[in-house]
């Protein structure tokens, strides 16, 4: 008794309209800091001051062990900058300095 073997078809031996559907691949969803960055524009932050808000995030985030924002509340953000207070040589230096990050009624209040 022989089996007929069926050939091995390849993408190549594919028709075109194959080979474009499997090469298409969905648009990704924007990235969570590129999230905030926009939404800080569109709350009429300079392109700047975004920048650092979204920077503040992400340090956030690495200092949490890459935890995700939505899964994080007060305690953290004040745990992340009682850290910075004590690590830091001059912790205040980017709120006197009228860091773009920080703007006036906009900053940090415990």
């Amino acid at each position: 008794m022989t089996h007929a073997t069926q050939p091995v078809r390849h993408l190549a031996a594919q028709p075109k309209e194959t080979q474009k559907a499997s090469a298409i691949q969905p648009a990704a969803a924007p990235r969570l800091l590129d999230q905030m960055t926009e939404a800080a524009r569109q709350h009429g932050h300079t392109e700047e001051a975004a920048k650092v808000m979204a920077e503040w995030c992400r340090q956030v985030i690495l200092f949490h062990g890459k935890k995700h924002p939505q899964e994080m509340g007060r305690m953290e953000v004040n745990a992340y900058l009682g850290h910075v207070a004590k690590m830091e040589k001059d912790p205040l230096r980017g709120v006197a300095a009228g860091d773009p990050g920080l703007p006036p009624g906009r900053g940090y209040v415990p």
